[in-house]
């Protein structure tokens, strides 16, 4: 997970835009799951007026959750 990697990817409007940036398999990892996250926060508003209870950790990143437990606690 912590070896180096590059990842590719295309810039600009019109996609002609070549890059490779350094990371590793552990950030690509990380980043995706709080890309998920991201994505879940935009569409629980959607999910729950259609009526379904979602979890109430659902759509919110793991530091937000620690954030408010550590604000409630005070």
């Amino acid at each position: 997970p912590t070896e180096p990697l590059s990842v590719g990817f295309v810039v600009g409007v019109v996609g002609n835009e070549f890059y490779l940036s350094p990371s590793t398999l552990a950030r690509e990892l990380n980043f995706i799951a709080s890309h998920a996250i991201h994505h879940y926060a935009i569409i629980r508003p959607l999910i729950a007026a259609a009526g379904v209870e979602l979890p109430v950790h659902f759509g919110k990143a793991p530091e937000t959750v620690r954030h408010e437990r550590l604000q409630w606690a005070t």
